[in-house]
């Protein structure tokens, strides 16, 4: 499933990089790397400039936060796949939530397309690792989340955790509170997973 991602992401680069003269589709080269039993997978939005020059997500004022939170999967032997709901580079998601909205982008249907089938894989990968945890950052009421969201149906929904966005310290600060609160609560400290699941949005 994984590598069929990495092939269909990779043709449609190949596609339309030449014609844009950048990586306007982008895929995650760690994607050829990772197997299909997935125990945790991490959705962000779309790839901003960096993430479309290396090829590699979560890459941008994202990653110090993203690569704590991997160092903990890890740490806890968990498996984890990192996705965006569109491989469709902007250098912002307003830019994309701009498109989207109009629908009369020139490419609007192919970036549809692959919002449907990033959306598809998440649900491939559910049905064959049922206790997979789906972390999902982001706003959930913007164009480009009800998109990915519409193929799932409202059990499949109500498994996602819903967090903030990464960047700006939105989701650090929102870690930091929850983590503060529990150390004067003298709790035990949890691991990632379970601090995600205590701040997952109703």
């Amino acid at each position: 499933m994984i590598k069929a991602q990495f092939d269909r992401v990779k043709n449609l680069q190949s596609k339309y990089g030449k014609e844009y003269d950048f990586n306007i589709f982008v895929y995650n080269k760690k994607w050829k790397k990772t197997q299909d039993e997935i125990d945790v997978i991490l959705i962000g939005d779309n790839p901003g400039k960096k993430e479309a020059l290396k090829n590699k997500f979560f890459n941008g004022g994202t990653k110090p936060i993203i690569k704590l939170i991997k160092k903990n999967l890890k740490k806890s032997n968990l498996k984890y796949l990192v996705l965006n709901k569109s491989n469709y580079f902007t250098p912002n998601t307003g830019e994309l939530e701009t498109i989207l909205k109009s629908n009369s982008h020139k490419l609007s249907k192919e970036i549809n397309k692959d919002i449907q089938a990033n959306a598809q894989l998440v649900l491939d990968i559910c049905e064959t690792n049922p206790n997979v945890e789906i972390i999902l950052f982001g706003n959930i009421k913007n164009t480009l989340s009800i998109q990915f969201l519409k193929s799932f149906k409202e059990i499949e929904r109500n498994k996602i955790i819903y967090l903030k966005h990464p960047s700006f310290n939105h989701l650090g600060n929102q870690i930091a509170l929850q983590y503060l609160k529990e150390l004067n609560e003298e709790k035990p400290s949890p691991n990632i997973l379970e601090l995600f699941r205590k701040l997952k949005r109703k």
